[in-house]
């Protein structure tokens, strides 16, 4: 009797687990917007070159990501590379054929339209909460990149380039017949609108501006 129980909520855990994914299209393009980069803050903003896998320079290879997470979920990135930190584990990344997408073509900046199937939606075919993310290196996703450092970083609504995040329809692989995959929501007000990936301030940046700010008041006071 044991067996069978334990039998019957395992099936039952795997078919929810089959049965929670969605799935949505992406594609950045000059009219949806597209993935670039900046060397040094504020400097000059160039669009990444054809490639498959595309690489910036001695960054390595450009990965990115549609990650999503269930409707009405925060995002935790704020607008500038300060708030460039771990994502909590509410937000999954979606699974293309390969881990990341990182074939820029047909022209710089460009990316082919890309079916990402995402695990942790309620259910294929409801909204959830989306955004898009890019890095560079090896790290075959957001978090093993934020954790390794040094690579370039970047993220829809961050420089103010379209929204951080937002609820967007999926479409549901599973049903009969299978509904396409929803395409994301484009524009500066709607939702994706481009990346421009730089490099995010050391924690020990922090410290340093931290300690000059007390020094700074201290300073003051004495006057």
């Amino acid at each position: 009797m044991k067996k069978l129980l334990l039998t019957t909520l395992i099936t039952g855990a795997l078919a929810g687990s089959v049965f929670a994914q969605g799935t949505v299209a992406f594609q950045a393009t000059s009219a949806h917007g597209l993935i670039q980069y900046q060397l040094t803050p504020g400097g000059t903003t160039n669009s990444v070159a054809t490639g498959n896998p595309a690489t910036i320079g001695t960054y390595g290879d450009v990965n990115i990501s549609v990650y999503a997470a269930s409707a009405g979920t925060s995002d935790p990135l704020g607008v500038s590379s300060a708030s460039a930190t771990s994502l909590p584990a509410a937000w999954v990344e979606g699974v293309t054929t390969t881990p990341t997408l990182q074939n820029i073509t047909p022209l710089a900046g460009w990316t082919a339209s890309t079916t990402f199937t995402l695990d942790n939606v309620t259910a294929g075919g409801t909204a959830g909460e989306m955004m898009v993310v890019a890095w560079t290196g090896t790290a075959t996703s957001w978090n093993a990149a934020i954790a390794a450092g040094g690579e370039l970083f970047g993220w829809s609504g961050e420089y103010g380039l379209g929204l951080l995040d937002w609820s967007n329809a999926t479409g549901n692989p599973l049903a009969t017949p299978p509904t396409t995959p929803a395409c994301l929501t484009y524009g500066a007000t709607g939702g994706f609108d481009g990346i421009i990936m730089g490099s995010i301030p050391e924690p020990t940046s922090f410290a340093l501006a931290g300690i000059g700010l007390a020094t700074l008041l201290i300073l003051r006071r004495r006057k």
